[in-house]
């Protein structure tokens, strides 16, 4: 998909690549609503399978996917997981918090 983009695209696709294998991109939690490509402030489209990255269009979304199709299902099933254990947390706590002051 990264090949079919012309030089000219912006962001361009080389550019993509470079800023996540230098570090300087790539899945940055600091920026949680920005565009994961470009970085532009509140990105308002998510990806629809894990809905851990955001992008301000379509044409970032396709220049991200080349790296974010590694670790999609990942992130997906991590936030699912993490969502599980905080709710079994808030439940135990709830209940737990409920029987202090029935005792008390």
């Amino acid at each position: 998909m990264v090949a079919s983009l012309a030089p000219s695209d912006s962001p361009n696709a080389l550019s993509v690549i470079s800023a996540a294998i230098n570090g300087q991109r790539g899945f940055n939690d600091a920026a949680a609503s920005a565009c994961s490509t470009c970085g532009e402030e509140k990105a308002p489209k998510k990806c629809s399978k894990c809905k851990a990255v955001q992008y301000c269009d379509r044409e970032c979304q396709r220049l991200h996917w080349f790296l974010h199709k590694k670790a999609c299902a990942r992130l997906g099933s991590s936030i699912n997981a993490l969502g599980n254990h905080n709710n079994s947390l808030t439940e135990g706590s709830a209940s737990q918090t409920s029987t202090n002051f029935v005792s008390a």
